[in-house]
């Protein structure tokens, strides 16, 4: 009894500091979630675009290095938890650690394709500005085409 008691009090000190660590990193990721929404709301405003990509990538990163660091102190307790004499304290320990650590691949699965924000905004800002140059090129040939369709229509009525 005393034994479990004991390690029921190092357990609940290891998952409030593993639980806290798991929470930053969350919340920095869901940060980072609502900065890539700014970008897609900026619509036009490309100076606003530039901001909220290199704010994104900043955070992306943060948040990379937060789960990271989160899942290091959850490994350190799992290591920790196999000194527990307590069998039921190791197995609620192992559940409550296994448990933050899905919350932890969940938010690095948000997180993964946010990543790579400033290379994909620089490959769209491209992209638009092949399409522009395509647009340019295309207008006269269309306006010839159209010409030749109605130098052709006397033609087509006889």
């Amino acid at each position: 009894q005393e034994v479990e008691a004991r390690d029921m009090a190092v357990l609940d000190e290891m998952i409030s500091d593993a639980g806290e660590k798991a929470n930053a990193a969350e919340d920095l990721v869901e940060k980072t979630v609502i900065t890539y929404d700014m970008v897609e709301a900026s619509g036009d405003d490309l100076a606003e675009a530039q901001h909220a990509v290199e704010e994104t990538q900043k955070l992306a990163a943060e948040s990379q290095m937060t789960i990271k660091e989160a899942l290091a102190v959850i490994g350190r307790k799992m290591v920790t938890i196999k000194n527990f004499q307590s069998t039921a304290v190791k197995e609620k320990a192992t559940v409550e650690l296994n448990n933050l650590r899905v919350k932890l691949r969940d938010a690095n699965t948000k997180l993964t394709p946010l990543l790579n924000v400033k290379a994909e905004f620089q490959q769209r800002a491209q992209a638009r500005k092949i399409v522009t140059e395509v647009n340019e090129k295309l207008a006269p040939a269309e306006l010839d085409v159209d010409r030749a369709c109605e130098a052709c229509e006397p033609l087509a009525a006889s």
